[in-house]
């Protein structure tokens, strides 16, 4: 026949412990999905200004295809707080290019966003 184990007494304290490791766990839980919720923010902003950079670059092309070769030209504008600077070019070739940029607040180390485009023009 069997012997029965003798059970262990719950030792002093030992509620106090697993209560302090799952407060200490919820809190790393909660920090966390606070800093997720801080980055998600950050970059719908980032792809807004994004999305407006776009348009101002898509509106400059079609300005552009628009016009007849007029030669070399440049200019900057400021809408909002996105700031565009673009070139028009000439080359030996007859050719004209357009280079336009948009850098958004928050772009500085990552380049914004820019466009090249080339159309043949008549010598």
């Amino acid at each position: 026949m069997r012997r029965a184990r003798p059970t262990r007494a719950p030792r002093r304290g030992d509620a106090i412990v697993e209560a302090l490791v799952a407060t200490l766990l919820l809190a790393v839980g909660a920090l966390a999905l606070l800093s997720l919720g801080a980055v998600l923010r950050r970059d719908a902003r980032r792809g807004g200004a994004r999305l407006r950079a776009a348009e101002l670059l898509e509106a400059r092309l079609a300005e552009w295809r628009a016009t007849p070769c007029d030669g070399p030209a440049s200019g900057t504008r400021v809408v909002g707080a996105l700031r565009e600077r673009w070139t028009v070019a000439r080359d030996a070739d007859s050719l004209e290019v357009l280079r336009d940029s948009v850098l958004a607040p928050g772009d500085a180390g990552q380049g914004g966003v820019a466009l090249v485009a080339v159309r043949g023009c008549a010598p």
